[in-house]
């Protein structure tokens, strides 16, 4: 059987630990329950036998334990269940063992276990999508982004390129999008027409500063073009 089981140190203390034929019968025990719920045989019968529990006569539990015979190792079970260690109950051709309290011997290990490889089979599966999607025209789409961003993106009106024009976002200075605020509502009013109007990618290009150019509210296209005009934008576009 494979798995593990932990065990405190403090089992140094406890009377099961003081011998040694004892304490490998009770480690046995604990190896040879189930970590898991399964449906077991016994003879022509199957038994649902829960995490934490084992189907066996007493017989082929004292074999386990190193050949003892049956009246010792009924023995031995009695103290163990004097101590709350174990519980036991007869079945009509077996007997069931439990052991109490037995996510002490298993879960710390198992949850961060169990844990971590949820995490890396979450990662792959983020990987191997983001590689499937990350060519296609919605990738950036499904990807969270700057919300100050998307609220420019929504209030642009002409889109031009997502990723790109999100790159050129995230280059520009607090001071650049102080700026863009100040402009944009009187550049998208003098170009109604979005034939007109750059694309968002070019617009927010930080090399070029098109924000701080002079547009004549109503017109088309960029002539008249000069520096320096200021109109805030509506209460709310983006932050």
């Amino acid at each position: 059987m494979e798995g593990w089981i932990t065990l405190n140190r403090e089992v140094r203390n406890h009377w099961v630990y003081s011998d040694a034929e004892t304490f490998r019968a009770w480690v046995t025990i604990l190896m040879e329950v189930n970590h898991s719920d399964q449906k077991v045989m016994v003879g022509k019968t199957i038994f649902n036998c829960a995490r934490g529990e084992s189907l066996r006569s007493l017989e082929s539990w004292g074999k386990l334990f190193g050949n003892w015979s049956k009246s010792r190792t009924k023995r031995f079970f009695d103290m163990l269940k004097s101590e709350t260690m174990i519980c036991i109950k007869s079945e009509r051709i077996t007997t069931r063992l439990s052991v109490c309290n037995y996510d002490k011997y298993q879960d710390s290990r198992n949850a961060n276990e169990t844990r971590t490889e949820r995490k890396r089979v979450t990662n792959n599966n983020e990987y191997n999508e983001y590689n499937e999607k990350k060519n296609t025209p919605t990738a950036m789409a499904d990807k969270p982004a700057d919300e100050a961003f998307e609220k420019f993106w929504d209030y642009y009106g002409k889109k031009g390129n997502k990723q790109k024009s999100l790159s050129m976002w995230k280059k520009l200075t607090e001071k650049n999008k102080g700026e863009i605020r100040a402009n944009i509502k009187t550049y998208i009013e003098s170009t109604p027409e979005l034939k007109y109007r750059k694309n968002a990618e070019v617009y927010l290009n930080p090399k070029n500063e098109h924000w701080n150019d002079e547009v004549i509210a109503g017109s088309s296209g960029d002539a008249g073009i000069n520096r320096g005009a200021v109109t805030k934008v509506p209460t709310g576009v983006f932050a």
